[in-house]
C-alpha cells in the first residue's frame, strides 16, 4: 500500500499529463456523433411507428361515427357502445400523442447539442471536470484509462512511491481509432 493522498494526486497529475498527449477530442466527437445518430435513428423510428398508430386511431373514430350513423339500423351501434369505444380511442390517441411530442423533443435536443463544446472543456479542463464528478465515477474514470499501476518496494506506505503507470491505451492506439 502508498498513501492514499500521495497517490490521488500523482495518479491524477500523471493521467492529466497522458490525456493531454492524446489528442481525444476528435475520437470522443466522432464516437459520441456517431451514438447519438445511432440514437437518433431509432427514436425517429419509434415516432414513425407511433404516427402510423396515431393515423389508425383516426381511422377507427371515422369507422365509428359511420358505424353510428349508419343507414340500416343492423348496422349501427348504440350510442353507450359508440361513446365508451370513442372515449377508449381518445385515450389511445392522447397517449400516442404526448409519447410522439416527446420523442420530437427528444430528437430535436439531441440534433442542437454543441458536442464540441462540451467534449473540449472534459479535455482541455480534464481536471475542473474532474472535480465536478462523484467519487464513484472517478474510480470508474481511472479503471477504465488505467491499467495497472506499478509501485517501488519500501518497509513503509511512505517509502513507497508509483513508479509507473500503464494505460489502457497508448498515444499510438489513437491514431489508429481516429482513423479506423
Amino acid at each position: 500500500m502508498i498513501k492514499k493522498d500521495y497517490a490521488e494526486e500523482y495518479v491524477l497529475e500523471a493521467v492529466l499529463s497522458h490525456i493531454n498527449t492524446l489528442n481525444l477530442s476528435p475520437l470522443l466527437q466522432q464516437i459520441t456523433i456517431s451514438n447519438i445518430n445511432s440514437n437518433l435513428v431509432s427514436l425517429e423510428d419509434e415516432a414513425k411507428i407511433l404516427k402510423k398508430a396515431l393515423e389508425k386511431v383516426e381511422k377507427k373514430l371515422i369507422d365509428l361515427y359511420k358505424l353510428f350513423n349508419a343507414e340500416d339500423e343492423d348496422e349501427r351501434i348504440s350510442t353507450e357502445t359508440f361513446t365508451l369505444l370513442v372515449k377508449e380511442a381518445e385515450k389511445e390517441k392522447k397517449r400516442d400523442q404526448q409519447r410522439v411530442n416527446e420523442l420530437n423533443e427528444r430528437i430535436s435536443l439531441q440534433k442542437d447539442l454543441n458536442l464540441s463544446q462540451d467534449i473540449n472543456f472534459v479535455v482541455d479542463d480534464f481536471k475542473s471536470f474532474y472535480q465536478l464528478i462523484s467519487d464513484k465515477d472517478k474510480k470508474l474514470l481511472f479503471h477504465n484509462l488505467i491499467k495497472e499501476i506499478h509501485i517501488t518496494m519500501g518497509s513503509t506506505t511512505k517509502e513507497r512511491k508509483i513508479k509507473e503507470i500503464i494505460y489502457q491505451f497508448e498515444p499510438e492506439n489513437m491514431n489508429t481509432l481516429l482513423s479506423g
